[in-house]
């Protein structure tokens, strides 16, 4: 062996660190990219990247731990805490923001000539207001009156 290769051992796991990611699983690439952990971006690739989201959440602070420079295991900690923190503010902003976009469109076409034109058509069918007739009434109908036969009692 020459001199101009260099063995390194990998540095030691602290126990304490070695759990779930979740700054690795909610923001995956871009999680990999800011913690040189460059085989995150195999999150991009189709269907490896579903596998890909929970291998980096179970071996993500592996990874992290083994690929960046940390001051102490506190240090590190604090800085995949704030990944996380930010990877599930990111997480329920883009779903509220989806949710609203949704509802909107919902709002927008309630409100819109189209539908009001649609229901005025269908208040004014003649089909339309007997199938919606049929539709309403009870498909069970009560009994007018209900007896009930106690044992050992004649009534």
């Amino acid at each position: 062996m020459s001199d101009s290769q260099v063995l390194t051992e990998p540095k030691p796991i602290p126990p304490e660190i070695d759990r779930w990611n979740w700054g690795a699983f909610l923001l995956n690439w871009i999680w990999g990219v800011g913690n040189n952990t460059f085989i995150a971006l195999l999150t991009l690739v189709p269907i490896v990247g579903l596998v890909m989201l929970f291998v980096l959440g179970a071996k993500g602070s592996r990874w992290a731990w083994r690929n960046g420079r940390w001051d102490s295991v506190e240090h590190f900690k604090r800085v995949q805490r704030l990944w996380a923190m930010w990877g599930a503010i990111i997480w329920i902003g883009a779903i509220a923001l989806f949710c609203g976009m949704i509802g909107s469109v919902f709002f927008l076409l309630r409100h819109s000539e189209a539908y009001h034109l649609g229901v005025s058509r269908l208040q004014a069918s003649p089909v339309a207001t007997v199938f919606s007739a049929r539709q309403l009434r009870p498909a069970i109908r009560p009994a007018r009156s209900l007896s009930v036969a106690h044992p050992g009692r004649q009534s």
